[in-house]
């Protein structure tokens, strides 16, 4: 959404975004896989998020 405001010409020189649901200690990791869960899932969608803008 903040990529669409700026290349449609928006001036506004600060941005504040959020991605809630980091804290949290309950399926954090999947057992035996550190690469999976709710965290991981997390890590994802930043990264996701970061790289398409």
């Amino acid at each position: 959404m903040v990529a669409k405001l700026i290349s449609g010409g928006l001036q506004t020189q600060f941005y504040l975004l959020t991605l809630s649901g980091f804290d949290t200690h309950a399926n954090q990791v999947q057992k035996n896989d550190l690469l999976t869960g709710t965290h991981a899932e997390l890590l994802k969608t930043l990264s996701d998020a970061v790289w398409a803008f």
